[in-house]
């Protein structure tokens, strides 16, 4: 059985906050502090789970925005963000076009916008190609400090 539902569960955010991408995807990697699983259990945050396997997970608003010193990045408030996580276990198996479909569709079902934006990394080839086959477009770029090395981001938007 396939569904999409609010992260209630502290269980389900734990296994989430858990997942350890390898390099360079480890900026993805959360932590199981207090304020990650809090965050995770807020109402933006949607899992994604076939079988009892979390497939991955959905959030969307602000906690979907990486954080940058330029504001003007995120200043046009007609997108919905968009962030995903793919479970690691099954990242490069080709199944990432569906499982952003679901991301979309959840987002439409759920908060009835059409307009979405995304902020990727600009090394992760492999989801930008995912994005770009879906309609988005790249936008704006920005650099990151993450634990000491820049990291190049790109926003995407589609509508």
């Amino acid at each position: 059985m396939k569904f999409v539902e609010n992260i209630e569960s502290k269980n389900v955010a734990k296994k989430i906050a858990n997942w350890e991408y390898p390099s360079p995807y480890d900026i993805y990697n959360m932590n199981e502090d207090k304020e990650t699983i809090k965050e995770i259990l807020n109402e933006d945050y949607y899992s994604y789970i076939y079988n009892d396997l979390i497939i991955g997970y959905f959030c969307y608003g602000d906690p979907a925005q990486v954080p940058t010193e330029n504001p003007e990045i995120y200043a046009d408030d007609e997108y919905l963000d968009i962030g995903v996580g793919l479970n690691p276990k099954l990242c490069g198996e080709g199944r990432g076009y569906n499982f952003f479909s679901k991301a979309v569709d959840a987002a439409f079902e759920i908060y009835e916008i059409k307009n979405y934006r995304l902020t990727v990394a600009k090394f992760n080839e492999r989801a930008i190609k995912v994005y770009l086959k879906y309609g988005f477009r790249e936008e704006n770029e920005f650099q990151r400090d993450n634990d000491g090395k820049k990291t190049n981001f790109i926003t995407m938007t589609f509508n």
